[in-house]
């Protein structure tokens, strides 16, 4: 039997194809790499901007705080009414008002609470590279909380939300003044969640991320919280997870939580996302907040003040 022979305009045909094949391909990873380079290296240039002090609650008294080499950290600090105080991190491309809510309540219930700018963010100085600057930034935090009046030295918490949790997780690991430790949006290993939220076009947008952490100076493979997180014992852990969160996978902060030791608590919070775990149930986290820290700073529980 015989096959007829291709026809002349076949084999051009197919050449073409093959041709745009060979060609398009680099040039669409060329865009997806350039692309998500672009998105993940955004994290680490927030734009600066001036913080509005909220109009009405405790915060709205709040003293305006200076801290760290020549004062270039800026936030806000309620003192306590109970000597104990709580410090906040906030996560990337964020400022001190991310955790209002939180600090609202604690400050209510006569706990002093600091909300401060990470380096880079809002009004404070520096280039964010989510590493040792933040790092450096939480030791001058614990340094002039520890020299307030009415700060207890001995009676201070930290609350990180997300990449801010990565940081207060470190320090806490090896800082013994962090008496009580919450840990919000948290995850175990910072290269691990680049690759994922980058995994559209696998290779193609999970290489081209980690290059942009590693051109922002974030060394992601430094002090992963799943390798330091056990040396916070016996102080307390409270973690804090969105039963909705899209942004960072449950199972790698229940890894995190895993690695923990006691005393730990895991609190997954329905119905919500990455963050706004208060709003989404106050009658849940309020109070869990609260006895938590109320508990493990050795304060006496106290009704909410009125007029704050």
């Amino acid at each position: 039997m015989f096959t007829s022979a291709p026809s002349s305009t076949t084999l051009p045909w197919r050449r073409r194809v093959a041709l745009a094949v060979a060609l398009g391909a680099p040039l669409f990873a060329l865009a997806i790499g350039a692309r998500t380079f672009r998105r993940e290296l955004a994290y680490y240039r927030p734009k600066r901007r001036a913080i509005a002090r909220p109009t009405s609650g405790a915060l709205a008294h709040a003293r305006d705080f200076r801290f760290g080499r020549g004062d270039t950290l800026r936030g806000w600090f309620v003192p306590p009414r109970n000597g104990a105080a709580v410090i906040f991190l906030h996560g990337s491309g964020a400022d001190r008002t991310q955790l209002l809510p939180e600090a609202e309540l604690l400050a209510t219930h006569g706990f002093g609470v600091l909300v401060y700018d990470s380096p880079g963010h809002g009004e404070s100085a520096g280039v964010p590279t989510w590493d040792a600057p933040e790092r450096a930034a939480l030791d001058a935090a614990l340094d002039a909380l520890s020299a307030e009046p009415l700060v207890d030295p001995h009676k201070i918490g930290v609350f990180g939300f997300s990449a801010g949790s990565t940081v207060a997780t470190q320090v806490a690991a090896g800082d013994t003044r962090v008496r009580a430790l919450v840990l919000a949006g948290t995850y175990a290993e910072p290269a691990e969640l680049t690759r994922y939220q980058n995994r559209r076009w696998g290779v193609l947008s999970e290489l081209p991320a980690l290059w942009a952490d590693a051109w922002a100076g974030s060394a992601l493979e430094t002090l992963r919280p799943r390798d330091v997180i056990a040396f916070l014992s016996p102080r307390p852990l409270l973690v804090l997870c969105g039963e909705n969160d899209q942004v960072v996978p449950r199972e790698q902060t229940e890894r995190l939580f895993d690695a923990a030791r006691e005393p730990k608590t895991l609190i997954v919070v329905p119905d919500a996302g990455h963050g706004d775990f208060l709003q989404a149930q106050p009658a849940l986290v309020g109070p869990a907040l609260l006895d938590f820290f109320t508990r493990n700073l050795e304060v006496r529980p106290r009704a909410a003040a009125s007029g704050d």
